[in-house]
């Protein structure tokens, strides 16, 4: 009877207790499966297997385009090599990625996932795969990097909804926001350091 019962208390603490290990680090959590770094191949692979329908990309230069774009020179949006964004949806959920140039291939820097109505047990069961936030209000949740405001955030990050704001139809039920601003300034400095040498 006890060896049952400390089996059963085993398997509940693997499904119920948060990965405190994960939680140290945003910058390794995944977003149903999409995760920072990831190259516009791998991001769409996801969202296929996930079950997403109607992705659209919208492109952006690649490195080489945002150098020579650093040094002033006119490139069209036309012929963009790049992508900027990644977009996919599924009944329960949206989901967009934003890319930064690299220089061996575009990579997300920032993925923001909408949960619609119909999400359903879907919410509860993201939010267990993360322990307790560093920083809980009423408007927001956040893991690692916890300046208020996003753009003074220099490090990885999970931001979560728990009633967001969205002009669009469905209205989403939660919002989750995953981000590491060190990964876009990295491919800044990158460009910037790659534009200088070329003058």
């Amino acid at each position: 009877m006890r060896q049952h019962l400390a089996r059963t208390l085993a398997v509940l603490t693997l499904i119920l207790v948060p990965n405190l290990s994960l939680a140290a680090d945003p910058a390794k959590f995944d977003l149903l499966g999409f995760k920072l770094g990831m190259t516009a191949d791998e991001a769409e692979r996801v969202a296929r297997a996930s079950q997403f329908t109607n992705i659209r990309t919208t492109v952006g230069p690649s490195f080489d385009q945002a150098v020579a774009l650093q040094r002033r020179e006119l490139i069209r949006g036309q012929d963009y090599k790049g992508v900027n964004l990644l977009k996919a949806e599924r009944k329960d959920a949206l989901v967009q990625l934003f890319f930064t140039p690299t220089r061996e291939a575009p990579r997300v820097f920032k993925i923001e996932l909408e949960l619609l109505p119909s999400a359903g047990e879907l919410r509860k069961q993201m939010l267990l795969k993360f322990a307790e936030p560093d920083k809980r209000a009423d408007r927001e949740w956040l893991w690692g990097d916890t300046e208020e405001f996003f753009y003074a955030r220099a490090k990885p990050y999970l931001e979560f909804q728990p009633s967001p704001f969205s002009p669009t139809a469905p209205r989403p039920i939660a919002r989750f926001i995953l981000g590491d601003p060190a990964l876009q300034k990295q491919s800044g400095d990158a460009i910037k350091a790659a534009a200088d040498r070329a003058s």
